[in-house]
């Protein structure tokens, strides 16, 4: 009896323990969501900068981003115990898990490129120098290829999302793109009327 009722005792305190890592890992994916960049770094970062909680060891932590952006976080936690000890339980392991996700239409857009099966809809000729590194450049065409980017060329943006997943790259450099992701709306749809044309 004496047994069981340090094992509850050490229960209730792991538990109010668990609730402090969940607090640091929800802040921690949150930080990581509104990062410019390296979502899942900034999210470890953030949390192994909050975390020291005595007797608790992180046995595994993994951060990982995607999508627009998301980041997912998981720990895994040992909280020592001290009753439950007679019984031989020395450690009480939990997983604790949390995730934040911040969409594209949180961010500041410069470029949309609305046409869904136009080839090329976003082309980039040869001396094109764009540095646009707190916005984003969004394309919705699927076509093959979405976009090309020639050569002397150079786009620098927060994000770009090309919705399609081909793109002919001939030498150029296009930061932070990705492919097959969801644009953002048309953020004039049903406010201006479209054109005859």
């Amino acid at each position: 009896m004496l047994g069981s009722a340090g094992v509850a005792i050490d229960y209730v305190r792991a538990t109010t323990i668990t609730t402090q890592v969940r607090s640091a890992l929800d802040s921690a994916v949150l930080a990581g969501a509104a990062a410019a960049a390296d979502h899942a770094e900034v999210a470890e970062r953030y949390f192994n900068a909050n975390f020291p909680i005595p007797e608790v060891k992180v046995a595994a932590l993994d951060f990982t981003a995607s999508g627009d952006i998301r980041v997912e976080g998981s720990a895994t936690v040992e909280v020592a115990t001290t009753f439950a000890g007679l019984l031989g339980i020395k450690t009480m392991e939990f997983v604790v898990e949390a995730a934040a996700k911040t969409t594209a239409e949180n961010n500041d857009l410069c470029v949309l490129v609305l046409s869904p099966s136009e080839s090329q809809a976003l082309l980039a000729n040869s001396g094109a120098d764009v540095n646009a590194n707190s916005c984003e450049i969004h394309v919705k065409s699927t076509a093959n290829a979405a976009a090309i980017i020639n050569s002397g060329t150079s786009i620098k943006t927060h994000r770009a999302c090309l919705q399609g997943t081909k793109i002919i790259n001939n030498g150029g450099t296009f930061t932070n793109l990705e492919t097959g992701c969801n644009t953002a709306a048309d953020p004039n749809a049903g406010k201006i009327a479209a054109p005859a044309s």
